[in-house]
């Protein structure tokens, strides 16, 4: 009997090729739906935080320039006459509204005394409302600023 020399796929080769593909393309849709569920977290996290931002801007020129503060729950007024209140869900510095979507804010200070030198901190605590997609409602904040004691 002469066999002959048959070059060709077998039916095994091609149901193992087959499974294979169906493994990895089950794998990169897994990838890919987590990639795509992550970058819209973090698109709904980065549209709240520029309000943070923003105050955190104006907020950090003034500690830096003044030496003391009047806190109150709501409002914060510095030496040098500026001030910062919150209300109706907004953070106005004199007046002007620098923050929106503000569920909370509140003030409070305290003083620390390191190396015989007395420093004034103020906290600040913010809740930022994101209702969003990916069923977060707030973004809490919590900071302390040391004003300006030289």
């Amino acid at each position: 009997m002469n066999l002959k020399n048959q070059k060709g796929i077998t039916l095994i080769y091609l149901i193992i090729t087959i499974i294979a593909l169906t493994l990895t393309t089950a794998f990169l849709a897994m990838v890919s739906q987590n990639f795509y569920k992550n970058t819209n977290y973090l698109s709904d996290t980065s549209t709240y935080i520029v309000e943070y931002n923003k105050f955190n801007a104006f907020f950090i020129l003034d500690v830096k320039n003044n030496d003391s503060a009047t806190v109150s729950d709501t409002e914060i007024k510095f030496k040098d006459g500026v001030s910062y209140t919150y209300s109706d869900n907004k953070i106005y510095r004199d007046n002007v509204r620098i923050c929106r979507n503000i569920t909370d804010c509140n003030f409070s200070t305290y003083n620390i005394t390191v190396n015989n030198t007395e420093k004034q901190i103020i906290s600040v605590y913010i809740t930022i409302d994101q209702t969003s997609a990916n069923g977060e409602d707030e973004l809490v904040l919590e900071n302390d600023y040391v004003l300006r004691y030289w």
